[in-house]
């Protein structure tokens, strides 16, 4: 998924058929069946292959009915829970790569091969009808529930941050938390997402001037994603994500922390995941790179390293 002349929404395009009358269908046995016996095998124990398909629904668009980032990480977890167990957590991706956007009523097939101690999982989401449109590729690390594997990655861990820094205080809501208390992995990508749009400004100042430009931020690849899956945070607990970016040639690169606030002073805060986000700009008039605004870098105070 990308942005839409902006951070948060993807390149508008209409929407080519209709959602919702297959919608119960997609979800059958049968239709499940089919999707293995093309892919592969539905259980760990047979090959370390797996396949399911999922299909693209309302609740996962934006207005212009592409998918959001957060969702391709939720589907990943849910596809490794149900190959390995639902005590598996995916607590990081090494490297997750955006190349097409999935829209509202795209049947996608989610596919891979885990390794053999079942803690690495080679992955990719495909258009079921067209197995060449691939929208995301991934390397995704996996724990299980009863492990601190999440919390070794992170334990103790202090990140420098430069003064550039920009700081965004956020409450954790029940619904975006796991059966476990834990933040979901979808959810720290939304966190993360609403901050960089939320860089821009207000509407009008930011997404509306992007679009007024004719130009489009997407995202290529986010990569060294970390979760701490062993923190238990109560609904309405309070997080802060810090932000801080720097610009190669016409890349952009935002390192992105998420922090849980301790309740009292002497504790400060905890650091319960991170990630390297990978941004271009597109110009929309025609589809090729150019180079980022300097009003874009100036508000997401990006540091030149050029």
């Amino acid at each position: 998924m990308v942005w839409r002349r902006g951070l948060l929404v993807l390149l508008a395009a209409p929407l080519s058929r209709p959602c919702c009358a297959f919608v119960q269908a997609s979800f059958g046995a049968a239709r499940e069946r089919a999707v293995i016996a093309r892919h592969g095998s539905d259980s760990a124990s047979e090959g370390r292959a797996f396949a399911i398909e999922q299909l693209c629904m309302v609740e996962d668009t934006d207005m212009f009915g592409h998918m959001y980032h957060g969702n391709y990480i939720k589907w990943l977890a849910r596809a490794s829970q149900k190959c390995l167990g639902h005590d598996t957590v995916l607590i990081g991706v090494d490297a997750l790569r955006y190349r097409n956007a999935a829209v509202l009523g795209d049947n996608m097939v989610i596919s891979g091969t885990f390794s053999e101690d079942a803690q690495a999982w080679q992955c990719s989401v495909v258009d079921a009808r067209n197995e060449k449109r691939v929208f995301v590729t991934a390397s995704v690390l996996l724990g299980t529930a009863s492990s601190d594997a999440g919390a070794s990655a992170l334990a103790g861990k202090v990140e420098s941050v430069p003064q550039s820094a920009q700081y965004f205080d956020m409450v954790a809501y029940g619904d975006e938390l796991g059966a476990d208390g834990a933040l979901s992995p979808s959810s720290v990508i939304n966190y993360m997402e609403r901050t960089r749009t939320l860089s821009l400004g207000p509407p009008e100042e930011g997404l509306y001037r992007l679009h007024k430009q004719g130009t489009d931020i997407v995202i290529s690849r986010i990569s060294d994603l970390r979760l701490d899956h062993t923190v238990r945070i109560a609904p309405g607990a309070e997080l802060e994500v810090v932000n801080s970016g720097s610009a190669n040639r016409r890349t952009v690169s935002v390192r992105q922390r998420v922090y849980v606030k301790a309740p009292d002073e002497v504790s400060g805060r905890r650091l319960i995941a991170h990630a390297t986000v990978e941004l271009l700009c597109i110009d929309g008039a025609t589809k090729k790179l150019s180079a980022f605004p300097d009003w874009i870098l100036e508000r997401l105070h990006v540091i030149s390293s050029i």
